[in-house]
């Protein structure tokens, strides 16, 4: 249940509004002048404040400067029966949330109180979402592509300009974002737009968006869906908000395309090169994903050299992301507190594989030792696949028994067979 405080001199009034908002499901305390109002506000830390301006002895201006001096993310609404625009503009720089005339409209009061609730939420959800980007800002940047990429973030983290980020699903584009937004220190919200969800973008939806992102940055993901309409919309709010825009087309160049919120606005496109171009930050980006899961799971996982090296050199087609969601899986199957190579996923082990004969084929200089590498190398994997059946491997790879058993013996495979 909400707390509401009603600080006024009139008795009548305290008891009206009381019991009004009673009636609408808020507690309500009361006090008759600022010097008990004030203490109230320190005793019950009320969830919004009614607040009259002229009252006896501590009047609602003073009153106010010492709310706010002590709770100040407590919302404080000014009540007034002869109030002036030179009053309201006053209690507003000081810090009150808003400002409503005497004889009170009710359903206005209601309204207001419910909104300075919201806003409350907002602003304490947006408090802890600045501490945890804090907390789990850690970019992660041994390879060259990366400490590049960070080094013309860090050079126009501070202007305006708005910034294409593009990547594969997974390379860490609103990671990123948020990352730039935290850095900034701008005052307003981190506010995000998907544009694959279309009720984003209809016109009420997305001035409200606008509108929580005011003085902070709008994030619009897949922006190439964005309609005319919706970019119409946000280029009449630009000078208000820092824009970032993101998309997966890793080698679409926004440049060439008919979107016109990139052809109004001061822009640069950064390309987040995929996991398999940063080898350098697997290691690196495993090491603090087993540290981000060890509180979770109350143990520590290691790995060994060799599992080390095989994830150095899979490909991760799902980026950052997969990483990630493969060392939790990792926490949540693992019965012992190392991680050999044979622990590994399957998939991830075939690929390790297919990596080292790729080396191996790439190393010879004559194309027939490479075929001979690859014909040797094709047809074990087939004998294992098929548990060493010669008769089904030949089937498969679409070559007669005794040219198979031949291919076998020359490649001393026997091994593999059943």
């Amino acid at each position: 249940m909400y707390k509401v405080l009603v600080i006024d001199d009139e008795k009548p009034i305290r008891d009206s509004l009381k019991g009004v908002l009673e009636d609408e499901g808020y507690q309500v305390y009361t006090a008759e002048d600022g010097i008990s109002g004030v203490k109230l506000v320190r005793e019950v830390i009320p969830d919004v404040v009614l607040l009259d301006i002229w009252m006896p002895g501590k009047d609602g201006v003073e009153a106010l400067k010492e709310i706010k001096d002590e709770l100040p993310q407590i919302p404080v609404i000014m009540m007034s029966g002869h109030g002036t625009i030179e009053t309201a503009v006053k209690t507003t720089k000081i810090g009150s949330y808003d400002f409503i005339e005497k004889p009170i409209s009710l359903d206005r009061l209601t309204l207001l109180i419910e909104n300075a609730i919201k806003y409350q939420k907002l602003l304490y959800e947006n408090r802890y979402l600045k501490e945890q980007l804090k907390k789990d800002f850690i970019i992660i940047a041994e390879s060259p592509k990366m400490k590049k990429l960070l080094d013309e973030l860090n050079s126009i983290i501070n202007t305006n300009l708005t910034i294409v980020f593009l990547g594969e699903e997974g390379t860490g584009k609103e990671f990123l974002a948020k990352m730039v937004h935290n850095a900034s220190k701008r005052e307003g919200n981190f506010v995000e737009i998907n544009c694959f969800n279309q009720w984003h973008l209809k016109p009420n939806n997305l001035m409200e968006k606008i509108y929580l992102a005011k003085n902070g940055t709008l994030y619009i993901k897949d922006f190439k869906n964005l309609t005319q309409e919706a970019q119409e919309i946000i280029l009449n709010h630009i000078d208000d908000l820092r824009l970032i825009l993101s998309c997966t087309d890793f080698h679409v160049n926004p440049k060439n395309t008919p979107i016109k919120i990139l052809h109004n606005v001061s822009n640069i496109i950064l390309n987040i090169p995929p996991l398999r171009e940063r080898k350098e930050d697997i290691k690196p980006l495993l090491i603090h994903f087993v540290e981000y899961f060890s509180e979770n799971y109350n143990k520590r996982l290691n790995f060994s050299r060799q599992s080390l090296e095989t994830l150095e050199k899979y490909s991760w087609p799902g980026n950052i992301k997969e990483l990630k969601n493969f060392v939790e899986q990792m926490y949540m199957t693992s019965k012992t507190n190392t991680i050999l190579q044979k622990d590994l996923p399957e998939y991830i082990l075939m690929n390790g594989k297919l990596s080292i004969i790729l080396d191996q084929l790439f190393h010879h200089n004559l194309l027939k030792e490479a075929k001979r590498t690859f014909e040797r190398e094709f047809i074990k994997y087939k004998l294992i696949e098929t548990s060493g059946n010669i008769k089904k491997t030949s089937e498969i790879i679409g070559v007669s028994e005794r040219y198979l058993s031949k291919m076998i013996k020359m490649f001393s495979l026997d091994k593999y067979v059943k």
